[in-house]
């Protein structure tokens, strides 16, 4: 896919079992661990879709950031452990291999209108389970819970 850039956050090259091979082509770039918000923020905006191959520690983060913009998310069938109410082909595209997953990339630069479903389907996940408004809203109803259990013991 020469026509297509791969940008790998999350490992250097020097972190992948022969990485001189994928260093060599033009359209690979290592990015390294990003930790600066602002940078992954620049990733994610541009990026055309996200690719998570793997669970990792960071992996849930990854899912987030990628909904958060608004991305197609690629990735294996692992997934749903973390993600219950993912939906392949919905909200997600799950491959069962790398090729899959790479079959997976083209297909989605050659049709808009499935860009655009999963796009909108995951920004709904991620607005209905992960939002702002639904943190704030869970924090909430802990702190009413502490507040009428202090009440009950005349605190």
């Amino acid at each position: 896919m020469k026509d297509i850039d791969f940008v790998v956050v999350g490992a250097a090259a020097g972190d992948i079992i022969e990485s001189f091979k994928y260093s060599l082509l033009s359209n690979v770039h290592f990015a390294g661990y990003v930790v600066d918000d602002a940078q992954l923020a620049a990733i994610y905006r541009n990026a055309f879709c996200v690719v998570c191959p793997i669970l990792a520690p960071s992996f849930p983060s990854r899912f987030y950031g990628a909904f958060f913009y608004k991305k197609v998310v690629i990735s294996t069938r692992f997934a749903r452990a973390c993600f219950a109410e993912l939906r392949d082909g919905s909200n997600i595209l799950l491959a069962k291999s790398a090729a899959e997953a790479a079959e997976l990339v083209r297909r989605v630069f050659n049709e808009v209108a499935l860009k655009v479903q999963i796009e909108e389907h995951a920004s709904a996940y991620y607005a209905k389970y992960f939002s702002p408004r639904v943190h704030c809203s869970g924090i909430e109803e802990v702190l009413e819970c502490v507040r009428r259990q202090k009440a009950k013991r005349g605190g």
